[in-house]
């Protein structure tokens, strides 16, 4: 894509400011005209917009806008981010926060899984908590619970 040179953007500015002029004059005809009755009616508004949305058309050339734009477009963007960020992740749910917390690995012991218990409890059990956390540390006491009771029945062996 070529840049724009200075001629074109000298004449690109000269433009709109014709049309900046233009549009003065006409809203100062339009405010003369109008009568002393009250604001402006919606159809009036529409109908000095699409006049004024006429002259910038006719000032300038839709090559020479869209060129300005796509330079101007390529100038704002970031150097050296080649991708766009990530959406931020949604908040995890409390069964994964527990989960990582827990630490679990397939290989513990029911011993060692009975003292991940007590660990998890000294920070989490209810009754260790202010009233206006307890209902939070009861369901993560009680996914924590469940999922250590899960590990531990997977450990014992099975009646065959």
């Amino acid at each position: 894509m070529t840049s724009l040179n200075a001629r074109e953007r000298d004449e690109f500015l000269r433009a709109l400011e014709e049309a900046r002029r233009a549009a003065l004059r006409d809203e100062e005809e339009a405010e003369s005209a109008r009568p002393a009755s009250g604001p402006p009616t919606s159809s009036e508004f529409l109908r000095v917009i699409d006049h004024m949305a006429g002259k910038v058309r006719s000032y300038v050339s839709t090559h020479l806008l869209s060129r300005l734009y796509a330079e101007n477009t390529v100038r704002s963007a970031p150097a050296n981010d080649p991708q766009p960020p990530l959406p931020p992740r949604p908040p995890k749910s409390d069964h994964d926060a527990v989960m990582e917390e827990l630490h679990l690995t397939p290989g513990l012991t029911a011993e060692e899984l009975v003292r991940l218990r007590r660990e998890f409890a000294k920070s989490n059990h209810p009754d260790r908590v202010e009233s206006p956390a307890r209902e939070v540390a009861t369901r993560r006491m009680t996914i924590a619970n469940c999922i250590i009771d899960d590990a531990l029945r997977s450990k014992k062996p099975r009646p065959q």
